[in-house]
Formats: structure tokens, C-alpha cells, sequence
């Protein structure tokens, strides 16, 4: 009878090994460059072809490795890290997987120079599907090159799922750039297809080196971060709370030295913050926590992102003490001054108490948008809709507060003819300064104003892209902003879509652009925040996808950053406007992201929550 159970071969292993360890071609980047790291090399260079598809090779000035060494790591579970059980749980170096070279080995071409300083000559070894092929003598300087060539050439099953090469390489250069902001003395060079990419020179310390990675100016809100408990050290920077972006891109936290993004900690450093900025909003974070190695299990992911604490509740408490400690230094909005040295400057006074004024002035007034010489609508759109009228205007003590006299109620009668429904609705008032209430019949409507214009925008937008009709508004004075390496290269592959939508965008310096036009949609906007805004919600459009479809999703982004927010009042002609032009729109009843424009309560429903059926 023939035995079910088999022992798989070496290379089958190895493969499935390297599916844990080698996801995509920045996983190779991460496991070589901890290994040189761990070999005590200051200068690195990473050079890839295709994004890594077709090489990725990272050169390094470390120790180097013997002849019998350069055999021994291309070896399953080979490793100079761990010499017994209790090791596993004492790591203290990066690389410490043994399977990680045999593993990038078994999928790909490899090839590996090394020599170290005792040695004349060094030593050149090549693998193929993880077969050793030759080894010989070689002719190197001091340290290690390692050559990954036609990754995945032999899973092809594997190499389906590879992204495009923006995306590729947007994922490199992301690992690179989180590795060097834990190593101000590493000199990190990226090369792609010829093309310096990131270049970071040694810093004299921590600081300067996050300000080489994200733009020059988060120098302002950066926010020294210092606390020492019995185990546990915390320390880096946060920004204050006036600087925040639309996603954790910003978030690096380090456990002992490693990248680390895990949930607990993410959640420690977010409960601080929650009652400081808007929501779905998040601070810069570069956050460094070491910890006794016994107190912590690294061991739990093959990519090492998610760890274990011995006693979780304690390194949340000592992370939250420290970021309250250090934003507790600041006064809202006031900046910590250049160093982070945790003061607030002289300004902070001034700014707190203009922004307070500024917004007491400003809670009185319309949106943007509407009134004031400038709409959001072209003016011949309006004889193409039916005319509505009020018989007089309520009083505006009482509008937008959801709340209306018999007198007010009476007067405030506008009928909206809403074609797509065929029936008339009436508008009742606004609650909260974020939604509309009106009637249909025997129906309440509830109607999400930001929504509803979301909506509005993103059908105008649509059919002037269509009809090859984008406005695009040139500036007096073209806008400068510098962004990150990492959302410059976003930036750059989306900058066709950005015109098609009526953005002209150009480089300007090293990471600088000029925005010299703008959609005439958002003329009087911060165009700077809303480009910020869109290049952090870029990484989740599909790389993918061919240029109509990015468009698709560029102008989704451009139509939610442009239109009225929440908490917002409207005047009576506001409110008619948008619920006209909502009734002009293809699908009225869900914004561009799918969420709900308008909700309907039946008669039906509302006796239902009375208890009346």
C-alpha cells in the first residue's frame, strides 16, 4: 500500500519558506539590508531593475564572510545569531530568521561576493531555484554584494500577484526610507534602473534625519518625546497636533532598533491624540521603544511587524505617559520650535487667540463656494433647472438649528421638484450643521449635505473630463510645496491624471512642485492642503489600473476634498442649490465612494419606532 504521508524535497521547503519571508521584492530589500546592517556596514547601496522584478542587489561595507561562512548562509536554519533555545528569545540584532537567504535563494538567481578585512581574496558563490551552481575565488573589497535576479522566475504562481512597477518600487523605497529614519549614522543609497532615488548622507542625529525623509518644513511641529522607566525607554518625535495627515504613513515606530507596526502600540499613540485632532486625521510619529529582550517575543510574524509584550498594559501606559508628557509641554496649535526641544515660541499666544477670532467671525458666515461672486455650479446650468421660491425668509437666529417657530416653519416653504423621484420635497431646516431635513410626501428625508455635494462635483467633474471641457484656472502666483520621497514618487506617476483634472502640476527642486493651475472647482480652496490630502490617498487607488480608471479615482478624491464638510451652516439659497443640483445628478442617491446620500423614513418607519405597528 502506498504511504500517504510524504517528506517534501529541500527546494519544495525552501519555497514554501520563502513565501512567509518573500512576499514582493521589498521583502528581499528588508531581510538583505538587516543582514548587512547586523554586519556592522555604515554605507549601503541598494540598486534594482524593474522595480526589483529583474535585479535587486545591495551592497554593503560590513565584515564580510569567510569562504566556509558564504556556504554555511545559503543553508536552512544557518544563522550566527542564535546559539541555543534561549536565544530565540533574546534577540538582539535584525536578521535572525535562518531560512532567509536559502529562501530568497530558492525563487530567484542569486549571486553573492563577500571578503572580510583578515582575507586576500574573497569569495563568489551563484544558486539558481536554490541550487548551488559554482563557487569560487574572487577579487572584492571588504564586506558583501548580494545579486537577486529574475525573482519568482520559478513560481510562477507568485510572480501573478507582483504589482506594477510604481508600485514596486513605491514599496522599496518605503522599506528604505523607514529603515534609514532608524539610522542617522547609515549612509542608504536607492537606485532604480539608473536613477538615484534616495540618497541619505550620514546625520549627526535623529532629528536631522527625519527631516531629511519627510518635507522640510515638519522641522516646526516636531515635539521631543524622552521618558525612562524602570524597563522601558521611550524616545523620538511627535508632532504637535496642528500637523496631521490623512493616513499612518507617518507613523515609525521601532521596537529595540526593528520596524515595528503594531496595533497595540499604533492604538497607544492614537488614544493621545484622539481628543486633539479631527478624527481620521494622524500625527507625524517617529517613535523609538527599547525594552528588555526577555520582555518582548519578535518571533511571532515572519516579517517581524507584529510582536508580543510580556506585559502589554504596562508598555501602552509608559508610551501614553510619554507623548502626554511631551504635548502637555505645548499649547494648542502654538509650535514646540525648531529641535523639538519641546517650548512654545512666543508666537503660539498670538495664533491661538487670531485662530479663536477667526472662527467665531467665520461660524456666522455662508460656504465658501456660494455666495460672494464665486459658485461651485456654472451660472447656465441654473435656466435648465426648475425655479424655486420662498415666500420670506425665516428667521436666521432659528435656521440651521434644527429647531423652528409655528411662524418660521410656516413662512420657510420652499417646494423642490426632484425629478428623479417624480414627487416634491420640502425643505424643514438643518440639523447639526451637517444635515439636511426636508419632506417627501408622507416620508421624512435625511440628507448628508457633504455627501450630496460630493456627489454634485464629482458628476461635473466626470462629464468635463468627458467632454474635454476641464477649466483649469491658472494662479497669479504659482504654489511651491515640498513633499516626502516617498508621496514625491506618487506625485510623479499620477502627474498626467492630475492635468487631465485640471491641475498643472511641475517639478520644482529635488521634492518641490509648483502648482501653477487648479480645477476651477476648488478657485478660493487651499489648494495645498487638498493636494496633501489627495497624495496621502493615493497608495490606495489601484496601481493597477489603466489611466481612465485613475482618473475615475483622482476625481472621486478631488470631489470629497472639494466639497461642503459636516458642521457647516447653509443659507436657504445654499440648500436649494445643492438639492437642485443634486436632482441633476445620475445617481443622487450615493456619493462617488458609495455611501448613502439620503435616507428615507417612511410613515411606515416611524410608526414603527413609536410602537404604533
Amino acid at each position: 500500500m502506498t504511504a500517504k504521508i510524504r517528506i517534501i524535497p529541500d527546494t519544495l521547503s525552501n519555497k514554501i519558506a520563502a513565501g512567509e519571508v518573500v512576499q514582493r521584492p521589498a521583502s528581499v530589500v528588508k531581510e538583505l539590508i538587516e543582514n548587512s546592517i547586523d554586519a556592522g556596514a555604515d554605507q549601503i547601496t541598494i540598486d534594482v531593475k524593474r522595480a526589483g522584478k529583474a535585479l535587486i542587489k545591495v551592497t554593503d561595507n560590513g565584515s564580510g564572510m569567510t569562504k566556509d561562512d558564504a556556504l554555511l548562509c545559503i543553508e536552512r536554519f544557518a544563522t550566527s545569531k542564535i546559539r541555543s533555545e534561549s536565544d530565540l528569545f533574546n534577540i538582539k540584532t535584525l536578521g535572525f530568521r535562518g531560512e532567509s537567504l536559502p529562501s530568497i535563494a530558492s525563487v530567484s538567481r542569486f549571486g553573492l561576493i563577500t571578503k572580510t578585512s583578515d582575507e586576500v581574496e574573497g569569495t563568489a558563490l551563484y544558486m539558481e531555484g536554490g541550487k548551488l551552481k559554482s563557487v569560487r575565488a574572487a577579487g572584492a573589497p571588504t564586506g558583501t554584494s548580494i545579486s537577486v535576479k529574475s525573482l519568482f522566475y520559478n513560481t510562477p504562481a507568485r510572480l501573478k500577484f507582483m504589482k506594477s512597477n510604481t508600485a514596486e518600487l513605491f514599496h522599496i523605497t518605503d522599506t528604505v526610507v523607514k529603515i534609514a529614519a532608524s539610522r542617522h549614522g547609515l549612509h542608504i543609497r536607492l537606485i532604480s534602473d539608473g536613477r538615484i532615488i534616495v540618497d541619505f548622507t550620514k546625520a549627526t542625529d535623529s532629528y536631522n534625519r527625519i527631516c531629511d525623509i519627510f518635507e522640510s518644513d515638519i522641522y516646526r511641529h516636531l515635539i521631543r518625546v524622552d521618558e525612562k522607566n524602570e524597563n522601558i525607554h521611550v524616545f523620538g518625535f511627535v508632532s504637535n497636533p496642528v500637523y496631521t495627515t490623512g493616513n499612518t504613513r507617518k507613523f515609525f515606530t521601532y521596537l529595540n532598533g526593528r520596524y515595528i507596526f503594531d496595533k497595540l502600540v499604533n492604538y497607544a499613540i492614537i488614544s493621545v491624540y484622539k481628543a486633539k485632532i479631527e478624527e481620521r486625521k494622524y500625527p507625524a510619529v517617529v517613535l523609538f521603544i527599547e525594552i528588555p529582550f526577555d520582555m518582548v517575543d519578535v518571533n511571532v510574524h515572519p516579517t517581524k511587524k507584529d510582536v508580543r509584550f510580556k506585559d502589554q498594559n504596562y508598555v501602552i501606559n509608559c508610551i501614553k505617559k510619554a507623548i502626554t508628557n511631551a504635548l502637555s509641554s505645548i499649547q494648542p496649535l502654538g509650535y514646540s520650535g525648531m529641535g523639538g526641544g519641546g517650548g512654545t515660541s512666543a508666537r503660539a499666544g498670538s495664533i491661538v487667540q487670531a485662530m479663536q477670532e477667526y472662527t467665531k467671525s467665520a461660524a456666522a458666515k455662508p460656504v465658501s463656494g456660494y455666495e460672494g461672486g464665486r459658485t461651485l455650479f456654472s451660472d447656465d446650468s441654473f435656466t435648465k433647472r426648475p425655479e424655486v421660491t420662498f415666500a420670506q425668509e425665516p428667521d436666521a437666529a432659528a435656521y440651521g438649528t434644527g429647531s423652528f417657530s409655528d411662524k418660521a416653519a410656516a413662512a420657510y416653504d420652499p417646494v423642490i421638484p426632484m425629478e428623479t423621484v417624480g414627487e416634491h420635497i420640502k425643505v424643514l431646516g438643518q440639523v447639526g450643521a451637517s444635515f439636511i431635513i426636508c419632506t417627501k410626501g408622507d416620508s421624512l428625508l435625511l440628507i448628508d449635505q457633504h455627501a450630496a455635494h460630493e456627489r454634485i462635483l464629482y458628476d461635473d467633474l466626470v462629464q468635463k473630463h468627458k467632454e474635454k471641457k476641464v477649466s483649469p484656472q491658472p494662479l497669479l502666483i504659482p504654489i511651491i510645496f515640498e513633499l516626502s520621497k516617498t508621496d514625491a514618487m506618487l506625485l510623479q506617476s499620477y502627474i498626467d491624471e492630475f492635468h487631465a483634472i485640471g491641475f498643472t502640476i511641475e517639478p520644482f527642486g529635488k521634492n518641490s512642485y509648483a502648482v501653477k493651475e487648479v480645477p476651477d472647482i476648488l478657485m478660493g480652496y487651499d489648494y495645498k492642503a487638498i493636494i496633501h490630502d489627495i497624495i496621502s490617498e493615493l497608495m490606495f487607488l489601484n496601481k493597477t489600473a489603466d489611466i481612465k480608471d485613475k482618473a475615475a479615482g483622482l476625481m472621486k478624491l478631488l470631489a470629497c476634498k472639494g466639497a461642503i464638510k459636516a458642521n457647516r451652516r447653509l443659507t436657504h439659497p445654499e440648500i436649494t442649490q445643492l438639492l437642485q443640483d443634486m436632482s441633476q445628478t445620475d445617481f443622487p442617491t450615493n456619493c462617488p465612494h458609495g455611501r448613502p446620500v439620503v435616507i428615507e423614513l417612511t410613515i411606515k418607519d416611524i410608526s414603527r419606532m413609536f410602537k404604533r405597528l
